[in-house]
């Protein structure tokens, strides 16, 4: 339920990110977005039927957003917000799949 909800949240925030681009915009920013707060709701519900799967998806997004807005805008105070609030979220939704998985093994 927590995953679905910061899910939405994240669908939210990505709609109100790609509304705001210029012309120009770098295209790291937009694959932040994409595999960022765009694909969080996709991997929760992945990660409802296949949870190593949409796990999988959930970290790799977190990852691969972290590291396309830190080509975009450098290491710098900028990303810290982002990675608050979209970074972690994910990768820590995703471990819990991961823990539910193995728990579904035993």
């Amino acid at each position: 339920m927590l995953g679905a909800a910061i899910g939405i949240y994240h669908l939210f925030l990505g709609i109100s990110s790609i509304s705001v681009f210029r012309e120009g915009e770098p295209l790291t920013s937009r694959i932040a977005i994409i595999a960022g707060p765009f694909s969080t709701l996709p991997g929760v519900i992945i990660a409802i039927f296949r949870r190593k799967l949409g796990a999988a998806l959930l970290i790799a997004g977190g990852v691969v957003s972290l590291t396309a807005l830190s080509l975009a805008a450098g290491v710098s105070a900028d990303i810290v917000p982002f990675f608050f609030l979209v970074v972690i979220p994910m990768i820590t939704i995703g471990g819990g799949f991961l823990i539910l998985q193995k728990e579904r093994r035993e």
